[in-house]
C-alpha cells in the first residue's frame, strides 16, 4: 500500500511563527498517523530533535536564507524537493504560499497583510520594505492555496475584507505551548478583592503588537478605579 506523504514546507526561521511551527511537529509527532511526513526548514533551530521513520527532515541551505537567493529558493530548490519526493500535499506555515502547487494550505500568522496601512506600527523603514514585498508575494500567490488556517475570528475578518477572491478559511485558536517543559510556570495570584476582573495578555513582546498601550490602559484602570487587573506574560 503506498503511504500518502505530507510536506510543511518553508518553515519561518524566527518568532512566534517558529513556536508554532515546532509545537505543529511535536504534535504530528504525538499523532501516531501512518502517513509518513517530509519537513522543509531551516537547520539548527530546533527541528532535528523530531526526526524519525514518519518524519523525514531536509534542511535548506544556509546561503538560500539570504534574500537574494530567496526566487530561487521558493521557484527552483523547493519545487524540486515536492517533485523528486512526490508530495502530494503540503502544508505551509511559512510566511509565503509555494509557488505554482494547488494543493496546498497555509497557517495565516502575519499581522501585516491584514494592515491597511504602516504608518503607525513602530517597525523601520527596512522591515517596512520586506512587509511590503511580501504583501505583494503573498497575493500573487494567493491562487495556489486551496485552505488558509486562520487563528482568531479577528484575523478572519480582516482577512475576508483585505481579499476578494480567497479559498476556505478554517478558524484554529492558538493554544499554550508544551514545547519548554523545564521553563519556570508561575500560577496566577489570588487577588482578595471579589469583584476584580482579570484580564489576561498572554503574548511574547513584539514591538509590531504594541503592547506599551497595556501601560497606558493600567494607567486608565487606577485613575478611574476600575475593578479590573491585567496579567502579562511579557519577559
Amino acid at each position: 500500500e503506498k503511504k500518502e506523504k505530507q510536506e510543511v514546507s518553508v518553515i519561518v526561521k524566527y518568532g512566534g511563527g517558529l513556536t508554532v511551527a515546532l509545537n505543529f511537529t511535536k504534535a504530528f509527532i504525538n499523532l501516531k498517523s501512518s502517513h509518513p511526513a517530509i519537513l522543509i526548514a531551516p537547520r539548527n533551530i530546533g527541528f532535528e530533535k523530531f526526526e524519525c521513520d514518519r518524519l523525514i527532515l531536509i534542511t535548506v541551505p544556509g546561503i538560500l536564507h539570504l534574500w537574494i537567493f530567496r526566487g530561487f529558493l521558493d521557484y527552483i530548490w523547493i519545487k524540486q524537493k515536492i517533485k523528486r519526493n512526490k508530495i502530494d500535499f503540503v502544508i505551509s506555515l511559512g510566511n509565503l504560499p509555494v509557488p505554482g502547487y494547488k494543493n496546498q494550505a497555509m497557517l495565516f500568522d502575519n499581522p501585516f497583510l491584514t494592515l491597511a496601512s504602516f504608518n503607525n506600527i513602530p517597525i523601520s523603514i527596512i522591515n517596512k520594505i520586506k512587509n511590503k514585498l511580501r504583501n505583494f508575494s503573498f497575493k500573487m500567490r494567493l491562487n495556489n492555496l486551496k485552505l488558509i488556517v486562520s487563528q482568531s475570528k479577528l484575523q478572519n475578518s480582516l482577512l475576508l475584507k483585505k481579499f476578494n477572491h480567497l479559498p476556505g478559511i478554517i478558524i484554529i485558536p492558538n493554544s499554550y505551548t508544551t514545547l519548554h517543559n523545564n521553563s519556570e510556570s508561575k500560577d496566577i495570584p489570588k487577588i482578595r478583592e471579589k469583584n476584580k476582573i482579570k484580564l489576561l495578555a498572554f503574548s511574547r513582546y513584539y514591538d509590531h503588537k504594541n503592547l506599551n498601550i497595556l501601560l497606558d490602559l493600567a494607567s486608565l484602570f487606577k485613575k478611574y478605579n476600575a475593578n479590573y487587573i491585567i496579567y502579562l506574560t511579557i519577559k
